[in-house]
């Protein structure tokens, strides 16, 4: 008897380190994950931050194109109807069709067409999610998401990416842009649908932890 109490003692104890191991396993994942966004949000907040120096060679690929008076065009493969960005040097505009510009909460549709001086282009950032890239652009018509649909993706996000740093180059005429931004403001029934969106996932993972 006292044989069969130590041997499940000695299971008990050998469960627990072993419970211990996997909570001390998923607490340094979690602090990994939480440091890692910290460090990321740190990075976008430095990279927006409006008086950020420009990069060093700002605006060398995109003075090419103007002197070349040239047209680089992106756009998605299939549909009559894709998404298309056209960076006009001749004209110094950027075109985007087809694409959502996000200028308020709620009731931000696609536009067919919308025109925008180099200069009307403020920040840019690549996200990651899921093993795919997009490219959310700050501009004086609202924020723009480009995905990788759009080809070729690496050479426009390059090319947008040194015009936003050119305009850097002019801090005055910069902060008149940025002055022009739209501001999102979130309502209260905006923040009722985010209370309501927490409160349901709490009570999701309260269920299942409870079975």
């Amino acid at each position: 008897m006292q044989d069969r109490l130590r041997r499940l003692q000695r299971r008990g104890d050998q469960e627990a380190v072993i419970a211990w191991s996997v909570f001390g396993i998923l607490g340094c994942i979690v602090a990994l994950a939480v440091t890692t966004t910290i460090q990321a949000a740190a990075l976008r907040r430095h990279i927006a931050d409006p008086e950020r120096p420009p990069l060093p060679g700002a605006g060398a690929k995109v003075r090419a194109l103007i002197a070349a008076k040239g047209v680089f065009v992106a756009r998605e493969p299939f549909g009559a109807h894709a998404p298309e960005i056209q960076i006009d040097g001749a004209n110094a505009v950027v075109v985007f069709r087809n694409f959502v510009f996000v200028s308020s909460f709620a009731r931000n549709s696609v536009r067919t067409r919308v025109e925008l001086p180099f200069a009307d282009l403020l920040v840019g950032l690549v996200y990651h999610h899921r093993g795919r890239a997009t490219l959310v652009l700050r501009t004086t018509e609202g924020k723009v998401g480009v995905g990788e649909d759009v080809e070729p993706f690496e050479s426009l996000v390059e090319l947008l990416l040194d015009l936003v740093e050119l305009n850097r180059t002019s801090p005055e005429r910069y902060r008149a842009a940025l002055a022009r931004e739209p501001r999102v403001h979130t309502p209260w029934y905006g923040w009722g649908i985010i209370g309501l969106a927490l409160a349901t996932a709490f009570a999701v993972g309260w269920l299942i932890l409870s079975k």
